[in-house]
């Protein structure tokens, strides 16, 4: 890099911090919407650049610069758009299938793709994308409206069984105590290497921290069936 008098450097420094459109090269001013060098002399340096910056040329080449980066812009906003509305839908068709109690492997199912994606025009992901990506999410949501729903005065419904695979099942459910009808709502199941009732009284435990997550209301508990 030439050598350029500590003065002039100045100059062209503070020249360039006002113009967004100029920079710095080896101790010239360079547009960097043309681009070319901006040839000056020390005494008409401002002059020679404000020439520039007027001239016809660069004005046009500035107007398609800005509407490249514009388009761009424009571009990036599109899929960002695109992107938030496939996300939304994946997480809303999981809940659905969740609520529905629809394995999500369904989703594999060719035809029930094509049939989505014709009326949807969303593509589906896999089974294991939306497991990873949105069940966890959608049982923290449900557990907490729950813990909202509840209030101070619960009972529970514990049940124990086995699946298919005959293994044993421990599911709880919770209900609001308060004079009025009350549909018990899922809150936790677990799978136990046996029952006993050292396991059971663990699990329900563990389906209490998730309603008590700071410390378990013992007391808010008036009835377990």
């Amino acid at each position: 890099m030439p050598k350029v008098k500590e003065s002039l450097m100045s100059k062209i420094k503070q020249i360039v911090r006002k113009n967004e459109d100029l920079c710095i090269s080896d101790g010239k001013i360079m547009c960097k919407v043309c681009p070319k060098i901006i040839n000056f002399d020390e005494k008409h340096i401002n002059d020679r650049v404000e020439q520039h910056l007027k001239t016809a040329k660069h004005q046009e080449n500035k107007n398609r610069h800005k509407g490249k980066q514009t388009s761009i812009i424009n571009s990036f906003d599109q899929i960002s758009e695109k992107n938030q509305t496939k996300d939304k839908f994946s997480c809303e068709l999981t809940e659905a299938f969740m609520d529905a109690d629809n394995p999500l492997e369904k989703l594999k199912n060719q035809k029930l793709k094509t049939f989505l994606l014709k009326y949807t025009n969303q593509n589906i992901a896999h089974p294991n994308t939306l497991r990873d990506g949105y069940v966890q999410n959608i049982y923290e949501q449900k557990l907490n409206r729950i813990r909202n729903v509840i209030g101070d005065k619960i009972y529970f419904i514990i049940d124990d069984t086995t699946d298919s695979l005959s293994k044993y099942v421990f599911n709880a459910l919770v209900g609001v105590l308060n004079g009025f009808p009350s549909k018990p709502m899922l809150v936790s199941t677990q799978f136990l290497e046996i029952v006993n009732s050292s396991t059971i009284n663990q699990a329900f435990n563990k389906a209490c921290q998730l309603i008590w997550p700071e410390g378990i209301k013992h007391d808010n508990v008036l009835l377990v069936v």
